[in-house]
C-alpha cells in the first residue's frame, strides 16, 4: 500500500538519468532536487516515461490519471525521498540531522506549548536537536498529507510522545543521518522503511 525510496540528488538529476527514466531533454532552470524527484518517481513506477503530473492550488503535485498512486516528495541536503500511496493521500518529509541555531525560539514560534515543553525536557544538545527534527518532520509530513504548506505549521498540535494524529497515522524514524516522517490514512504506514538508491545500478 505504501512504498518509499531515498536517492542521491547528484546521481538522479543528470541528463542521462532524466532521459532514461523520464524521457526528453533535461529542462532548463529546474532545480536538481526537482529533477531527481521526478526521476526517482519514474523509477519507482517502473516507467520509462513519467505520467502527466498536475499541481493542486496548494502546490501539491499529483498524477492526472486516477488509477495511479498518490505521491509525496521531499528533499534535504543531497537526498530526495518519494512516497507512493495506493490508499489515499500521504505525505513525507526528510531532514538531514544537523545542528540548527535557535531551535528553541523556532519551536516556541511554530510548535504548540506542549511540544515546546517536551523539547525543553531534552537537556543534552544532541538529543534536543534530534527531538526538534522529529517534531519538524512529523509536522511537515502531516501538512503535506493535508495539502497544506509550511506557513500553516503553527496551527498544528501533536502529542510529542506518541505523535498521535488520529484518524491519520504518523511514522517517524532516523536512518543514515536523516530524520524521516511519513503520514497516511492506513496504519500499515507505521511499518514503512525506505529503499535507498545509491547509484544507477540500484533497483527496486
Amino acid at each position: 500500500m505504501y512504498r518509499a525510496a531515498i536517492g542521491d540528488i547528484n546521481t538522479l538529476s543528470t541528463p542521462d538519468m532524466y532521459k532514461r527514466w523520464v524521457g526528453g531533454v533535461l529542462p532548463e532552470l529546474t532545480r536538481p532536487a526537482s529533477l531527481a524527484g521526478r526521476v526517482l518517481l519514474a523509477r519507482m513506477l517502473g516507467s520509462k516515461c513519467l505520467p502527466e503530473i498536475a499541481i493542486e492550488s496548494s502546490g501539491k503535485p499529483y498524477f492526472t490519471r486516477a488509477d495511479l498512486p498518490q505521491f509525496s516528495i521531499s528533499h534535504s541536503g543531497n537526498r530526495v525521498m518519494v512516497l507512493l500511496s495506493s490508499c489515499g493521500a500521504a505525505g513525507c518529509d526528510i531532514e538531514v540531522l544537523r545542528p540548527r541555531r535557535n531551535i528553541l525560539s523556532i519551536a516556541q514560534r511554530y510548535f504548540s506549548q506542549r511540544e515546546y515543553e517536551w523539547l525543553l525536557q531534552h537537556q543534552d544538545s544532541t538529543q534536543q536537536q534530534h527531538a526538534f527534527w522529529r517534531l519538524w518532520t512529523a509536522r511537515e509530513a502531516l501538512l503535506k498529507q493535508r495539502s497544506g504548506s509550511v506557513w500553516q505549521m503553527s496551527s498544528l498540535e501533536l502529542d510529542p510522545g506518541s505523535l498521535s494524529v488520529l484518524p491519520l497515522y504518523l511514522h517517524c524514524y532516523e536512518d543514515n543521518g536523516l530524520a524521516i516522517a511519513v503520514c497516511g490514512e492506513n496504519p500499515e504506514i507505521a511499518t514503512l522503511t525506505a529503499v535507498c538508491y545509491g547509484d544507477e545500478s540500484a533497483y527496486l
